[in-house]
Protein backbone atom coordinates (compact mmCIF):
# COMPACT_ATOMS: atom_id res chain seq x y z
CA UNK A 1 0.00 0.00 0.00
CA UNK A 2 2.82 2.42 0.82
CA UNK A 3 4.63 1.68 -2.43
CA UNK A 4 1.40 2.21 -4.37
CA UNK A 5 0.93 5.61 -2.71
CA UNK A 6 4.52 6.65 -3.37
CA UNK A 7 4.37 5.45 -6.97
CA UNK A 8 1.35 7.68 -7.52
CA UNK A 9 3.06 10.71 -5.97
CA UNK A 10 6.31 10.13 -7.88
CA UNK A 11 4.30 9.68 -11.11
CA UNK A 12 2.59 12.99 -10.59
CA UNK A 13 5.90 14.78 -10.01
CA UNK A 14 7.57 13.09 -12.97
CA UNK A 15 4.66 13.42 -15.36
CA UNK A 16 5.10 9.79 -16.42
CA UNK A 17 3.92 6.55 -14.76
CA UNK A 18 6.01 4.91 -12.07
CA UNK A 19 4.87 1.47 -10.97
CA UNK A 20 5.07 -0.20 -7.56
CA UNK A 21 8.13 -2.22 -8.63
CA UNK A 22 10.00 1.02 -9.30
CA UNK A 23 9.81 1.94 -5.60
CA UNK A 24 11.73 0.39 -2.70
CA UNK A 25 11.01 1.33 0.92
CA UNK A 26 14.18 1.92 2.96
CA UNK A 27 15.29 2.59 6.52
CA UNK A 28 15.49 6.33 5.96
CA UNK A 29 17.26 8.04 3.08
CA UNK A 30 20.64 6.93 4.47
CA UNK A 31 19.81 3.26 3.87
CA UNK A 32 18.44 4.18 0.45
CA UNK A 33 21.66 5.95 -0.49
CA UNK A 34 23.64 2.96 0.74
CA UNK A 35 21.49 0.47 -1.16
CA UNK A 36 21.72 2.37 -4.42
CA UNK A 37 25.48 3.02 -4.22
CA UNK A 38 26.31 -0.54 -3.17
CA UNK A 39 24.08 -1.86 -5.96
CA UNK A 40 25.72 0.27 -8.65
CA UNK A 41 29.35 0.78 -7.69
CA UNK A 42 32.04 -1.88 -8.08
CA UNK A 43 35.66 -1.82 -6.99
CA UNK A 44 37.55 0.93 -8.80
CA UNK A 45 34.46 2.70 -10.17
CA UNK A 46 34.66 6.48 -10.17
CA UNK A 47 31.81 8.40 -8.53
CA UNK A 48 31.56 12.14 -9.09
CA UNK A 49 30.52 14.18 -6.04
CA UNK A 50 30.09 17.98 -6.18
CA UNK A 51 31.82 19.41 -3.10
CA UNK A 52 31.06 20.55 -0.39
CA UNK A 53 28.65 17.68 0.15
CA UNK A 54 27.12 15.35 2.71
CA UNK A 55 30.02 13.22 3.97
CA UNK A 56 28.04 9.96 3.77
CA UNK A 57 28.25 9.95 -0.04
CA UNK A 58 32.03 9.48 -0.12
CA UNK A 59 31.92 7.05 2.80
CA UNK A 60 29.49 4.81 0.93
CA UNK A 61 31.48 4.98 -2.30
CA UNK A 62 34.59 3.88 -0.43
CA UNK A 63 32.63 1.13 1.32
CA UNK A 64 31.67 -0.18 -2.13
CA UNK A 65 35.31 -0.06 -3.22
CA UNK A 66 34.74 2.91 -5.50
CA UNK A 67 36.75 6.09 -5.89
CA UNK A 68 35.15 9.44 -4.92
CA UNK A 69 35.95 12.18 -7.42
CA UNK A 70 35.26 15.55 -5.83
CA UNK A 71 34.28 18.41 -8.13
CA UNK A 72 34.20 21.87 -6.52
CA UNK A 73 31.04 23.93 -6.80
CA UNK A 74 31.06 27.54 -7.97
CA UNK A 75 31.49 30.21 -5.31
CA UNK A 76 27.69 30.57 -5.19
CA UNK A 77 27.43 26.82 -4.41
CA UNK A 78 25.86 25.95 -7.76
CA UNK A 79 27.11 23.25 -10.11
CA UNK A 80 30.27 23.91 -12.14
CA UNK A 81 29.37 22.26 -15.44
CA UNK A 82 32.79 22.72 -17.00
CA UNK A 83 34.33 20.80 -14.10
CA UNK A 84 31.59 18.17 -14.26
CA UNK A 85 32.12 17.71 -17.99
CA UNK A 86 35.79 16.97 -17.36
CA UNK A 87 35.03 14.53 -14.52
CA UNK A 88 32.08 12.54 -15.91
CA UNK A 89 33.61 10.50 -18.76
CA UNK A 90 34.17 6.98 -17.48
CA UNK A 91 32.34 7.61 -14.20
CA UNK A 92 29.77 5.13 -12.93
CA UNK A 93 27.67 7.60 -10.93
CA UNK A 94 27.26 11.25 -10.00
CA UNK A 95 25.66 12.07 -6.65
CA UNK A 96 23.83 15.38 -6.27
CA UNK A 97 21.75 16.91 -3.50
CA UNK A 98 19.06 19.57 -3.93
CA UNK A 99 18.53 21.59 -1.83
CA UNK A 100 22.19 21.08 -1.08
CA UNK A 101 23.52 19.70 2.17
CA UNK A 102 25.33 21.68 3.58
CA UNK A 103 24.95 24.62 1.19
CA UNK A 104 21.18 24.99 0.82
CA UNK A 105 21.60 25.71 -2.90
CA UNK A 106 18.63 24.67 -5.05
CA UNK A 107 19.33 23.14 -8.46
CA UNK A 108 17.22 24.92 -11.08
CA UNK A 109 15.25 23.22 -13.83
CA UNK A 110 17.77 24.51 -16.37
CA UNK A 111 20.70 23.12 -14.41
CA UNK A 112 19.02 19.72 -14.00
CA UNK A 113 18.47 19.65 -17.76
CA UNK A 114 22.10 20.59 -18.38
CA UNK A 115 23.22 17.76 -16.10
CA UNK A 116 20.97 15.41 -18.04
CA UNK A 117 22.65 16.49 -21.28
CA UNK A 118 26.09 15.82 -19.82
CA UNK A 119 25.33 12.34 -18.52
CA UNK A 120 23.57 11.39 -21.77
CA UNK A 121 26.96 11.23 -23.49
CA UNK A 122 28.40 8.98 -20.75
CA UNK A 123 27.50 5.72 -19.00
CA UNK A 124 26.96 7.46 -15.65
CA UNK A 125 23.81 7.32 -13.56
CA UNK A 126 22.56 10.19 -11.38
CA UNK A 127 21.69 9.64 -7.72
CA UNK A 128 19.55 12.61 -6.63
CA UNK A 129 19.15 13.14 -2.88
CA UNK A 130 16.13 15.43 -2.38
CA UNK A 131 15.69 14.97 1.36
CA UNK A 132 15.26 18.73 1.87
CA UNK A 133 12.87 19.32 -1.01
CA UNK A 134 10.18 20.95 1.15
CA UNK A 135 12.65 23.15 3.06
CA UNK A 136 13.14 26.04 0.64
CA UNK A 137 12.86 29.45 2.25
CA UNK A 138 13.56 31.96 -0.50
CA UNK A 139 12.00 32.77 -3.86
CA UNK A 140 13.90 30.12 -5.80
CA UNK A 141 11.37 27.66 -7.27
CA UNK A 142 12.11 24.02 -6.47
CA UNK A 143 12.32 21.58 -9.36
CA UNK A 144 12.60 17.88 -8.66
CA UNK A 145 15.01 15.80 -10.71
CA UNK A 146 12.02 13.53 -11.36
CA UNK A 147 10.47 16.20 -13.57
CA UNK A 148 13.46 16.42 -15.93
CA UNK A 149 12.99 14.23 -19.04
CA UNK A 150 16.71 14.31 -19.89
CA UNK A 151 17.50 12.49 -16.63
CA UNK A 152 14.71 9.94 -16.58
CA UNK A 153 16.48 6.83 -17.85
CA UNK A 154 19.52 7.37 -15.62
CA UNK A 155 17.94 8.72 -12.43
CA UNK A 156 17.81 7.15 -8.98
CA UNK A 157 15.69 9.36 -6.73
CA UNK A 158 16.24 9.18 -2.95
CA UNK A 159 13.73 10.63 -0.47
CA UNK A 160 12.93 10.47 3.23
CA UNK A 161 10.02 11.08 5.58
CA UNK A 162 12.41 12.57 8.17
CA UNK A 163 12.37 16.19 7.04
CA UNK A 164 8.96 17.00 5.57
CA UNK A 165 7.07 14.99 8.18
CA UNK A 166 9.52 15.34 11.12
CA UNK A 167 9.71 11.53 11.28
CA UNK A 168 13.46 11.25 11.85
CA UNK A 169 13.27 8.47 14.44
CA UNK A 170 10.87 6.38 12.37
CA UNK A 171 13.65 5.61 9.84
CA UNK A 172 11.52 5.65 6.73
CA UNK A 173 12.59 6.57 3.22
CA UNK A 174 12.40 5.32 -0.34
CA UNK A 175 14.07 5.10 -3.72
CA UNK A 176 12.47 5.46 -7.15
CA UNK A 177 14.06 4.67 -10.46
CA UNK A 178 14.53 2.21 -13.33
CA UNK A 179 13.31 -1.29 -12.49
CA UNK A 180 16.70 -2.99 -12.85
CA UNK A 181 18.38 -0.52 -10.48
CA UNK A 182 15.54 -0.61 -7.97
CA UNK A 183 15.53 -4.42 -7.99
CA UNK A 184 19.28 -4.48 -7.30
CA UNK A 185 18.98 -1.82 -4.58
CA UNK A 186 16.12 -3.75 -2.96
CA UNK A 187 18.30 -6.86 -2.83
CA UNK A 188 21.12 -4.94 -1.13
CA UNK A 189 18.71 -3.28 1.30
CA UNK A 190 17.08 -6.58 2.21
CA UNK A 191 20.49 -8.14 2.90
CA UNK A 192 21.94 -5.25 4.89
CA UNK A 193 18.92 -3.71 6.61
CA UNK A 194 15.93 -6.01 6.31
CA UNK A 195 12.36 -4.98 5.64
CA UNK A 196 10.81 -1.96 7.35
CA UNK A 197 8.27 -3.12 9.91
CA UNK A 198 4.56 -2.78 9.19
CA UNK A 199 3.64 -0.12 11.75
CA UNK A 200 6.33 2.27 10.46
CA UNK A 201 5.05 1.79 6.92
CA UNK A 202 1.50 2.48 8.12
CA UNK A 203 2.78 5.67 9.78
CA UNK A 204 4.18 6.67 6.39
CA UNK A 205 0.82 6.08 4.77
CA UNK A 206 -0.83 8.28 7.41
CA UNK A 207 1.74 11.03 6.81
CA UNK A 208 1.14 10.94 3.07
CA UNK A 209 -2.64 10.93 3.53
CA UNK A 210 -2.86 13.67 6.16
CA UNK A 211 0.17 15.88 5.66
CA UNK A 212 1.44 15.72 2.10
CA UNK A 213 0.88 18.59 -0.28
CA UNK A 214 0.77 16.05 -3.12
CA UNK A 215 -1.77 13.82 -1.39
CA UNK A 216 -4.33 14.48 -4.11
CA UNK A 217 -2.18 12.37 -6.42
CA UNK A 218 -3.40 9.11 -4.88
Amino acid sequence: ELRDALAAIVSRTAGVPYARDQIVITHGASAGLAASILALVDAGDRVVIPEPSYSLYADLVQLAGGVPVFVPLHADFHLDFAALERALPGARLVVVCSPGNPTGAVISAAHWARLGELVASTSAYVLADEAYSTLVYDDVPFTSSLAVPALRERLIYAQTFSKEFAMTGWRLGYLAGPRAIITAAATVHRAFNGTNNAFVQRAGIAALRDGNRNAAAW
